[in-house]
């Protein structure tokens, strides 16, 4: 016979798995909405360990406003401007993208890639949002792709379409009335 504890470990175990089982059915229903968000990190290398431990800065709505908070992003050296001026004016080992920020890459970066100094940069990277779609507005996706596949018996005649459309929404508001 199995002990108490063994049965609430399987419990634990089954609840898990459960969960696990839910959450990879949602995935199937992500979807990327219409907008995007950039995430800002910040990576700082040091030359003795060479290792990168990137720091995450924040989520923005919009490219502009990750540019506006890189201009306030403390550093060893203070902020990006800062260190410029002080100690890069007369060198060519930083990197300044701010004027035509990249979509995903470099921002800014101080120091170069080789092995013998620090280096820290910005980086960001441009993301969708995803979103749980309704399982009811994904099953009419499929049925109205399914029509217009003429592959399936669709058609891709949009007045024929049109019409198609016409007769579904009608034989939804009859299954409605009966309500």
């Amino acid at each position: 016979m199995y002990s108490d504890e063994s049965d609430g470990e399987r419990a634990e175990l089954a609840k898990k798995q459960m969960a696990i089982a839910k959450w990879k059915e949602q995935s199937k229903r992500l979807r990327p909405k219409q907008h995007h968000v950039y995430v800002l990190s910040l990576e700082e290398v040091n030359h003795k360990l060479r290792d990168i431990e990137p720091i995450s800065l924040g989520v923005f709505d919009s490219k502009e406003a990750a540019v506006a908070k890189s201009i306030t992003v403390e550093t060893n050296y203070g902020t990006f401007d800062e260190a410029v001026k002080d100690m890069f004016s007369d060198s060519y080992d930083y990197i300044d993208n701010r004027s035509d920020p990249p979509d995903n890459g470099i921002l800014f970066q101080l120091g170069g890639e080789d092995d013998y100094g620090d280096l820290i940069r910005v980086m960001i990277h441009k993301h969708s949002v995803m979103s749980l779609e309704d399982p009811e507005v994904l099953a009419n996706e499929k049925k109205r792709a399914l029509k217009s596949d003429p592959e399936s018996g669709g058609s891709k005649n949009p007045l024929q379409q049109k019409k198609q459309r016409t007769r579904e929404d009608s034989s939804d508001q009859d299954s409605y009335s009966d309500y």
